[in-house]
């Protein structure tokens, strides 16, 4: 059904989703001052690792499956660029990246 109506997926929709916020969070257009304590970056150290979040290990499934977990995860998943972070990307290369990686994954 989703090809003959040519929509996306529900994964591929929750992980644009993800990406679009954090990244409206971290740029000032959303007001994140009460939930951004809960995201922690990596060390940025000269290796193959790019991800520009580091998500906390939990023995239960509440803290492993968290929406800051989730959303650090996709981020990390997907991320192209570091400057997304400083600047909010169009909607049409944020979901063609998003397509691009969770399909190539």
């Amino acid at each position: 059904m989703e090809q003959r109506l040519r929509i996306d997926s529900l994964d591929l929709r929750r992980a644009f989703a993800d990406v679009k916020f954090l990244t409206k969070s971290f740029n000032g257009q959303i007001d994140s001052l009460t939930y951004l304590h809960h995201f922690s970056f990596a060390l940025q150290q000269p290796t193959r690792n790019n991800d520009v979040f580091r998500t906390t290990a939990s023995r239960t499934d509440v803290g492993k499956f968290s929406v800051a977990n989730r959303l650090m995860s996709t981020f990390n998943l997907v991320n192209e660029n570091h400057q997304w972070l400083n600047q909010q990307p169009s909607d049409t290369i944020l979901k063609r990246v998003v397509r691009q990686k969770l399909l190539s994954s």
